[in-house]
């Protein structure tokens, strides 16, 4: 996720792919009022929307380990034999199938597994994200990286393993987004402010996660990639249209095409 300046895929604050000006607008809802911020700094829940923290503070998850870890083991996508990937790691472009395919579990949590992980923090930072799931970086397992500052000497970095989300927040808002797999596109995308997650950590420990938030939004966007789902599949019929996603869509289909071919890319 990337951060209009900063998200593998880019969410939120206004990024140099948007081109957007920073604006907040209230936007009116059948049901509730949903808040829209395009902000670069720190974001979190407030029962109404979102607020501005201060400089450098964005809201924390809290950590703890977890119970009833991983319910429903048999519904769970079957486990990676092994990693196979090549350095460095490159960015998976839309409409790549890696993009949409199946991300098994990871079974074995050894180097291999840490050296991905680090790979994928390397390349989150140098192509300006904030998060970054393993398949748009061509290697179709259930793993994710975030730091919610985007920055090496930054903030806190948080590897997720087979995560799962057990509950979402009934509040919702409407924030800019955008994802490196998709240049220069960032629209409009509503999720809920918060959720509940659990997952494995490098060494296979179980984790429970309370997120809020900036950090929730960026935990969402790579979720929805680990699930096979990309951000404007989110997007609504009249953002699609009016905000002109579906035809940048269409060029990336067509050079995806140029470049490899109606079979697509190997």
């Amino acid at each position: 996720m990337r951060v209009s300046s900063q998200v593998a895929c880019r969410v939120g604050p206004v990024s140099a792919s948007c081109n957007r000006p920073a604006v907040m607008r209230t936007v009116a809802r059948p049901a509730h009022t949903a808040t829209r911020s395009v902000q670069h700094y720190g974001l979190s829940a407030n029962g109404r929307g979102l607020r501005t923290l201060p400089h450098g503070r964005r809201e924390l998850g809290i950590v703890n380990g977890g119970r009833g870890f991983l319910r429903n083991m048999e519904e769970l996508a079957p486990e990676a034999d092994k990693l196979e990937y090549s350095l460095p790691l490159e960015v998976e472009m839309y409409p790549s199938k890696k993009l949409r395919a199946k991300n098994l579990r990871v079974g074995k949590f050894d180097e291999e597994l840490e050296t991905l992980a680090t790979e994928m923090f390397k390349t989150m930072y140098r192509t300006d994200g904030v998060g970054l799931a393993a398949p748009q970086v061509g290697v179709n397992v259930q793993l994710m990286v975030y730091n919610p500052e985007g920055a090496p000497n930054m903030g806190k970095e948080y590897v997720l393993v087979n995560p799962k989300i057990v509950k979402r927040g009934k509040e919702t808002d409407l924030f800019d987004e955008g994802c490196l797999s998709f240049p220069k596109i960032c629209a409009e995308v509503e999720r809920p402010l918060s959720c509940k997650v659990e997952y494995q950590d490098l060494k296979g420990r179980k984790k429970t996660m309370k997120l809020v938030g900036w950090q929730a939004r960026i935990f969402q966007h790579e979720f929805d990639h680990l699930e096979g789902k990309l951000f404007h599949d989110r997007m609504t019929e009249e953002v699609l249209k009016n905000d002109g996603v579906q035809s940048q869509l269409d060029a990336l289909i067509a050079e995806h095409k140029k470049k490899y071919g109606d079979g697509g890319a190997p």
